[in-house]
C-alpha cells in the first residue's frame, strides 16, 4: 500500500486530538481532487525533511503563471516499488485514466521562468534566479526527474523526481491554457 504525503508552505493542518499525537494530518485544496491525508514523521529520514524544508522555502509566495497564477504544493508518494508510470500518476492523483498526459523534461519546462531577457525589471530578475535555485535544488537531490502535465486546458503540473531512498518527491501547481 502506498503513503502519501502532501506538505504545503500553505497547507491548513487541522488539530490532531482525535488522531494519535504523533501523526499530522495535511490537507491539499488547491489541486483537484482536494483530499486529506495522515503522515507519520518517522516516514522521512533526514535528507527527505532536509529537502521538503528547502522546497517549501524556495516555492514560498512563487506562483507558476499562465492564464492564471497558481501556487506550488509540495508533494511526497512514499512506498512507491516501480518506477512511476503514467497509469500510476492518475491514480495517485485522482484522474481518470483517460486522462492525457504529457511528459517533459525539468530544463525545457523551466526554460521561459529561468531565462532572464533583456527587458527583465528588478522583480523579474528576482523572480527567474529563484527558478534557477529552484530547478538547481530539484536536479541536485531527486533521480529520474521528470514534468507531467496532466489534462488539457485547467491542466495540473506535477514536477517529480525519486530520491536516494526511493521516495517520489517534488512539486504540484496549475495552469490554465485555452
Amino acid at each position: 500500500m502506498s503513503a502519501i504525503a502532501i506538505v504545503s508552505p500553505a497547507a491548513n493542518l487541522l488539530p490532531l486530538a482525535f488522531y494519535a499525537y504523533q501523526w499530522q494530518i495535511i490537507r491539499l485544496s488547491t489541486i483537484q481532487p482536494a483530499f486529506d491525508c495522515l503522515v507519520h514523521p518517522m516516514l522521512m529520514n533526514d535528507k527527505t525533511s532536509n529537502l521538503i524544508a528547502a522546497l517549501q522555502a524556495l516555492t514560498q509566495d512563487l506562483l507558476w503563471m499562465s492564464e492564471t497564477d497558481a501556487p506550488f504544493e509540495i508533494i511526497q508518494w512514499q512506498n512507491q516499488s516501480v518506477q512511476l508510470t503514467n497509469e500510476q500518476l492518475l491514480k495517485l492523483t485522482g484522474h481518470s485514466l483517460k486522462t492525457p498526459i504529457e511528459i517533459l523534461d525539468l530544463d525545457n519546462f523551466f526554460s521561459a521562468a529561468t531565462i532572464e531577457q533583456d527587458w527583465f525589471g528588478d522583480e523579474e530578475k528576482a523572480t527567474a534566479k529563484r527558478y534557477q535555485e529552484l530547478a538547481s535544488v530539484l536536479k541536485q537531490h531527486l533521480n529520474q526527474l521528470k514534468v507531467y502535465r496532466v489534462g488539457a486546458i485547467n491542466i495540473d503540473i506535477y514536477i517529480v523526481g525519486e530520491t536516494e531512498s526511493g521516495e517520489i518527491i517534488g512539486l504540484a501547481t496549475e495552469a490554465v491554457e485555452t
